[in-house]
């Protein structure tokens, strides 16, 4: 893990050697939102390059608390990932959620996770942002659900879905992954809904990735 001066030494490198413009992602450690110093980086960066390009990934859940933030350190593009349209799929997904120092659990997270995360990217696509959707397909839990998701994703005014394959590890490690078909059918399903994000790679959050 980067500290906040490291990080913005990283980017002015980066800038010395490279013509082009690129882009500053936070992904991490833990939601980007939660941590002070997603804030403390961009803040510098954004004094210094106003015209580059700074991006987070997310779950949603403190995206409206601290919109303002990240409006004030010129973040213009959001991924948020959502993995189910409601509370009933949800719970058996997000096992806690913690929020303003209270811990939920179960279908009580799983609601205030998703209530927080279409406020969230409702309020973001008022405010001018870019919002990407990642969302990722889990046979025999959400699968059958995605289309309801792709629904309330066009009825917030989601422009872009990036539907993802369940890669088995930790909580979900004994669960299957989805086949190539079922990755298949599930976009075109969803595209007739939300336009489909289909240039998605593996990646780390500490990489730099020069293209």
């Amino acid at each position: 893990m980067l500290s906040v001066i490291e990080a913005v030494e990283l980017v002015r490198s980066i800038m010395c050697s490279r013509a082009e413009g690129f882009v500053v992602g936070v992904a991490g450690p833990g939601d980007p939102l939660a941590n002070e110093e997603t804030f403390e980086a961009l803040r510098l960066l954004h004094r210094e390059y106003p015209g580059l390009l700074k991006c987070i990934s997310s779950n949603g859940l403190l995206l409206e608390d601290r919109l303002p933030q990240v409006l004030e350190v010129g973040i213009r593009a959001l991924t948020v990932t959502i993995n189910a349209p409601g509370s009933s799929v949800g719970k058996h997904i997000y096992s806690w959620a913690k929020y303003q120092g209270t811990i939920y659990r179960g279908e009580e997270a799983a609601a205030l996770l998703i209530t927080k995360q279409f406020s969230g990217i409702r309020k973001a696509l008022d405010a001018g942002l870019s919002v990407k959707i990642n969302t990722v397909l889990i046979p025999n839990i959400n699968g059958q659900h995605m289309v309801k998701l792709a629904l309330r994703l066009r009825e917030a005014g989601v422009k872009l879905m990036n539907i993802m394959p369940l890669i088995p590890s930790g909580k979900m490690k004994n669960y299957q992954a989805p086949t190539c078909d079922e990755l298949r059918k599930t976009r075109q399903d969803c595209e007739e809904l939300v336009p489909q994000f289909y240039r998605c790679e593996q990646c780390r959050a500490d990489v730099v990735y020069l293209p």
